[in-house]
């Protein structure tokens, strides 16, 4: 990576800074943003940071839901464990502290496993949601793989999923 200074005639010919190196480079990416705004911190901490100022509207008293749609953004952008661990932890506090209820949906199998098993092992309850397609045919299978503190349970459940979520209690799911 190179840097020059030179006239800009984009900018009314006052001397701009040029960066000079492919686009592809890891030096560039991490460091153009830093070199240019010395305050600007990485994407990863900034929704960090957005995301615990958010959290900390949630009043205590209210009915909240609170929805991370969809996790699995927040995991691909932060991309470091501890940093995942601490926003989680943080969601907890808020969520315990106010006696709200949070959702976090992630995609499963996408990430790496050391980090899903930790938000697996930090969550109340966990659902799966398989959906089997054959043919024309979809079929939609709720399971609850994890109740903290109780037997999750060990059948899968049929799921409609149109306007509304109804079970379907019809038949048992093999």
């Amino acid at each position: 990576m190179s840097a020059y200074e030179s006239r800009c005639h984009a900018s009314g010919n006052e001397f701009c800074t040029f960066v000079v190196g492919p686009g592809s480079d890891k030096d560039i990416q991490d460091n153009v943003s830093r070199f240019f705004n010395p305050t600007s911190v990485r994407k990863g901490d900034e929704v960090s940071l957005f995301t615990e100022h958010s959290l900390k509207q949630v009043q205590a008293g209210d009915d909240n839901r609170i929805m991370i749609d969809n996790f699995s953004f927040y995991i691909d952008l932060i991309d470091d464990r501890d940093k995942i661990r601490r926003l989680l932890n943080q969601i907890y506090e808020i969520t315990s502290g106010t006696n709200s209820i949070c959702y976090l949906y992630i995609f499963k199998d996408t990430h790496r496993k050391d980090v899903e098993n930790m938000i697996v092992s930090k969550s109340d309850v966990v659902f799966d949601l398989d959906v089997v397609v054959s043919g024309e045919n979809i079929t939609n299978l709720l399971i609850v793989s994890k109740i903290r503190g109780m037997i999750a349970p060990t059948k899968r459940m049929k799921v409609h999923i149109k306007d509304r979520i109804t079970l379907d209690t019809s038949q048992e799911v093999v």
